[in-house]
């Protein structure tokens, strides 16, 4: 399970206040917080197009709503294995490239590492990101970050990890030199081992509040998506906040859009893809959420510099969240076990 913001979600309807009545849609579903209202509004006014969007929190729940096939959206946003889950499943419509001119402005270093989809022919990729350590520098000394802080006593119940299968997973495996989609039972009950005996310090796991409770002073280490963060902190707190990536890797993850098979409004869609994908645009999307950027020419037109980067990721051991096929099962049994123990 992935679970990338923190809200629960809710039903939005973007329009303007003001000028003439949108006459066509495009429906949006969408992680929390992943592209920001006033975008939505220029793309309404550039071009009368009106996006109605519902959140999800994980890939999960996204999944299984669309897996209905008569959901009514015509865009989604999943992450690089449920995009494979999807195309396996034939739920997605394949792109017009013709329609999306600014797919050709998405470095091509990016494009080579879409190997969910080859050549790219039902996903648009959006951003990559890892979740990583959250922490408080007032209240906690790290010298050399290690996913081994949550076997620190002393910080008990001052330490949250994602209430994410494959993110905390992922932790354990990473922690202990495996790979965040191995397929062996032996690895998996080890890293199984580790969450539990990690589990005896930690306040809860959490995707929903961390940033709360960050902010708050609740806890003082997160293992989280540090936008999540940052949009919690305020500027004083700022000065003893620091993002880390572990040194033994972890997962990262790549979203894309897609369109939906049964799109309505598919012309639409590929016009919202193509305006959000417009550098002086993702531009500001990547500044409001510090992420790397996929866009080179979008680079020069940033205000803010992103946490990390894409190269310290794929340079620091991280690796992208693979489709486990019958696997799956084997991870969600040991996450069961180790939520109920």
């Amino acid at each position: 399970m992935q679970q990338r913001f923190f809200l629960l979600p809710v039903f939005f309807s973007i329009f303007l206040s003001c000028g003439s009545p949108s006459k066509k849609t495009v429906h949006l579903y969408t992680w929390s917080y992943y592209i920001p209202d006033y975008i939505l509004e220029i793309f309404n006014e550039e071009t009368n197009i009106r996006v109605i969007y519902d959140t999800y929190d994980s890939n999960e729940t996204m999944f299984a709503k669309l897996a209905t096939g008569n959901a009514g959206f015509d865009v989604s946003m999943p992450s690089g294995d449920f995009v494979s889950m999807m195309i396996e499943k034939d739920m997605l419509m394949p792109l017009v490239h013709d329609k999306i001119p600014n797919f050709q402005k998405i470095s091509p270093d990016v494009l080579r590492m879409v190997n969910f989809d080859p050549g790219n022919q039902y996903s648009v990729p959006y951003f990559v990101g890892a979740s990583g350590l959250n922490i408080n520098t007032s209240k906690v000394t790290i010298l050399d970050p290690s996913w081994a802080v949550f076997n620190n006593a002393s910080l008990k119940n001052r330490m949250t990890m994602l209430n994410d299968m494959r993110e905390a997973l992922g932790a354990a495996l990473k922690f202990l030199g495996y790979s965040v989609n191995t397929h062996n039972l032996q690895e998996l009950q080890a890293a199984k081992a580790v969450l539990l005996s990690w589990k005896k310090n930690l306040l809860k796991f959490d995707a929903e509040s961390f940033g709360k409770d960050f902010a708050n002073e609740n806890v003082y280490i997160a293992q989280g998506y540090p936008e999540v963060v940052l949009k919690e902190i305020d500027e004083q707190q700022r000065e003893n906040y620091l993002f880390a990536l572990p040194k033994e890797g972890g997962a990262m993850y790549m979203d894309s859009f897609v369109v939906m098979k049964d799109s309505k409004h598919a012309n639409e869609a590929f016009e919202l893809i193509n305006f959000i994908l417009r550098p002086e645009i993702y531009a500001r999307i990547a500044d409001e959420f510090y992420y790397p950027s996929l866009i080179p020419e979008a680079d020069a037109l940033r205000q803010r510099q992103p946490i990390y980067t894409i190269r310290q990721l794929t340079e620091g051991n991280f690796e992208f969240k693979e489709n486990l096929g019958p696997m799956i099962s084997e991870y969600n049994k040991v996450w069961e076990e180790i939520l109920q123990n």
